[in-house]
């Protein structure tokens, strides 16, 4: 990857989500996941670090919403490896909003859910504090809406 701030930024936003973290479309879920995977292992920790950091964490509509697979293929081949699990939580934190985030929020909270009985110990602690940290954001969310709603929201 190149060192140029610039450049790599403009790298990851083709490859990667890019500014639209909602979405489940990127080119790097394009890659046959069987050799993207051959390649991470290979090239442990930074492989599949680097690849989390590109790929997109939610497949499937607004109503039912589930893991990107190769997000969760990562959590499961590579959870124990800090920096993927931070590059995940990066992109699980990156989104923008209209309106109240605590829908946004409770998005994250349920798919984090789906984690808390995971086979690797790290990545239940993972979604443990993640959940945490959300819950208390939605609750935030929640009173700013509220504050709106009521015309005392500054």
């Amino acid at each position: 990857m190149s060192e140029d701030w610039g450049t790599r930024h403009y790298l990851e936003n083709i490859v990667g989500p890019g500014y639209e973290k909602e979405k489940s479309e990127a080119l790097i879920a394009e890659i046959p996941q069987d050799g993207l995977l051959k390649w991470c292992k290979k090239n442990l920790p930074h492989g599949p670090t680097a690849i989390a950091h590109l790929t997109p964490v939610f497949s499937g509509e607004k109503e039912k919403i589930s893991w990107h697979p190769l997000a969760r293929k990562l959590i499961d081949e590579f959870g124990k490896i800090k920096e993927v699990r931070n590059k995940l939580s990066s992109n699980l934190w990156s989104f923008s909003s209209g309106g109240s985030r605590a829908p946004y929020y409770q998005k994250r909270i349920d798919l984090l859910r789906e984690l808390l009985s995971h086979p690797i110990k790290e990545v239940r602690e993972w979604a443990t504090s993640n959940i945490k940290y959300f819950e208390k954001e939605r609750e935030e969310a929640r009173r700013e809406a509220e504050e709106w709603d009521w015309g005392i929201h500054y």
